[in-house]
């Protein structure tokens, strides 16, 4: 990367303060929170506007955060974002809380989408599942055996993916996938 000689170089003490002085992310809802305390001295975690949170007496990061989030009267608390990912840094958890104002903002957001146990029902692993159970009695047993095994591939293709989340370019890689692996 070429600077030229009048352009100045952002330093990390450059960036904390312009963080600092222009308020970004003051007006969005909800909070992120560390979930724990210290593990040394069990004391509380300090927050660093913007940054992060740290023990100020042993250097540590807490290892998982939790957004705390107020929704048409209910208090909402997200350990995890979308796809089931827990949040474990603080840039994934102030990701998500900037993703969630946004769609607070456009009058999109469903905490049921955050809820785990809510996403579950959606994962393709699961669906298959209920999807086989239903249908597995009600075709001809020369094709029972047929039907598992492709329940089976497309389960260890989709995994815990969330068929609301699955687009054409999915299908498609998929329908490569099967050409591949099986030379149709």
């Amino acid at each position: 990367m070429l600077i030229m000689e009048n352009e100045k170089v952002l330093t990390n003490s450059d960036l904390i303060s312009y963080l600092l002085i222009n308020n970004i992310g003051e007006d969005m809802k909800g909070m992120i929170r560390p979930k724990g305390k210290c593990s040394i001295c069990q004391g509380a975690f300090v927050e660093i506007k913007k940054l992060g949170f740290i023990c100020p007496e042993h250097k540590i990061v807490p290892k998982r955060f939790l957004i705390d989030l107020f929704y048409k009267g209910q208090r909402i608390r997200l350990f995890s974002d979308k796809q089931g990912q827990p949040l474990d840094t603080y840039q994934r958890a102030l990701s998500l809380l900037t993703h969630i104002n946004f769609e607070l903002k456009n009058h999109i957001f469903d905490p049921l989408n955050y809820i785990k146990q809510e996403l579950e029902k959606f994962y393709v692993t699961n669906l298959l599942d209920k999807f086989l159970d239903f249908k597995i009695n009600k075709i001809a047993p020369s094709y029972k055996s047929d039907l598992k095994r492709h329940v089976r591939i497309a389960k260890n293709y989709f995994g815990a993916k969330d068929v609301r989340e699955i687009k054409k370019l999915d299908i498609v890689n998929y329908k490569d996938y099967l050409e591949k692996k099986f030379q149709l």
